[in-house]
């Protein structure tokens, strides 16, 4: 089964923050940041059960995983036949709390 992979508002607003992050020392290498983690994202659409279990979970009541790239978190759910990317998070930063993690 394939799954379709979305964005949601705060994961595109934080993907674009990270990009204009790395972009102001080096725009080529934010650009070849960003087609790399696309790749990666994709690669959602098949197994995506295959990544932990994120350290929020326990804090909602539905289920959270990670995806790790480089040094950053990429926090999903999974919805029938949707891959939902909630949040793309610097790992260093603390975790989210339950307030700041919305369910798609």
């Amino acid at each position: 089964m394939a799954y379709r992979v979305e964005f949601t508002a705060d994961a595109k607003a934080e993907l674009d923050a990270i990009v204009a992050y790395i972009a102001a020392d080096a725009p080529g290498r934010a650009l070849s940041w960003l087609e790399r983690f696309r790749q990666l994202a994709d690669t959602l659409a098949h197994h995506p059960e295959r990544c932990a279990v994120a350290p929020e979970a326990r804090l909602v009541n539905f289920p959270v995983r990670q995806l790790l790239y480089g040094n950053y978190r990429v926090l999903y759910t999974i919805t029938d036949s949707t891959v939902y990317v909630l949040h793309v998070r610097h790992a260093a930063r603390r975790w989210m709390r339950a307030g700041e993690i919305k369910s798609p």
